[in-house]
């Protein structure tokens, strides 16, 4: 999509504090079992509070607050292509944005997910999507690794389903990519008499496998540039 994060470089919130100011206070704090909260108000004995912020909830390392998940669907019967899009949901920066031939299978969108995680060297505080089931694996994993990270959250369940259209970021996200990537891609797909019939028989025929080994490896490029 180009940009992933907001081009002013603002935002509402004070900065966070600087990690070497205060990771070996939060390795402290962690080890002993304290939960997130307790913790948010231990550090701000160890930071400027005129000059940092933090907000009321954070990560093991600082790199999500929350992150939703959502899925687009437009290219689909078109031209056989789906879209599944990532997003911390504070400063809308891009987790990932992957194109594939299906966006509906939850081990894909689970290891979408699990590399984000061991990428950034650490999970969200909370995890939202919109309702569906190949949103369940990311639920389930968030979960579990929350649970054992801090076991004061036992018996919660640490993703959250938008209903309604309530994913508002993600909703945001599918707009801009609308208005801003996805015309002119369109014109040159379209521009290849492209068509994808919804038929079973077509969906796993050899045109139809070749356009995807030429087109995802081509398009996914152009979403990370």
């Amino acid at each position: 999509m180009g940009r992933t994060r907001n081009s002013s470089g603002k935002n509402q919130h004070k900065p966070c504090p600087p990690d070497d100011l205060i990771k070996d206070h939060l390795c402290l704090y962690f080890s002993i079992g304290r939960s997130d909260v307790e913790i948010v108000d231990l550090l701000k004995s160890h930071y400027d509070t005129q000059r940092y912020g933090m907000r009321s909830v954070i990560s093991a390392h600082f790199h999500e607050t929350e992150e939703g998940e959502d899925q687009h669907d437009k290219w689909g019967p078109r031209f056989g292509l789906w879209f599944h899009n990532s997003l911390d949901a504070t400063s809308a920066w891009n987790n990932w944005l992957k194109v594939w031939w299906t966006n509906s299978n939850p081990r894909l969108i689970a290891k979408y997910f699990l590399d984000c995680c061991c990428e950034m060297k650490g999970v969200p505080v909370m995890t939202q999507s919109d309702p569906g089931t190949e949103n369940n694996g990311v639920a389930n994993i968030q979960t579990t690794i929350r649970h054992r990270l801090d076991p004061s959250l036992c018996d919660t369940l640490q993703h959250r389903f938008m209903r309604k259209k309530n994913n508002v970021k993600s909703e945001a996200n599918w707009s801009i990519f609308r208005h801003d990537f996805a015309p002119g891609f369109e014109t040159i797909l379209e521009g290849g008499s492209f068509s994808s019939p919804s038929t079973t028989e077509f969906a796993f025929s050899t045109v139809s496998l070749v356009f995807r080994w030429l087109a995802i490896p081509w398009i996914q490029a152009e979403l990370d540039s």
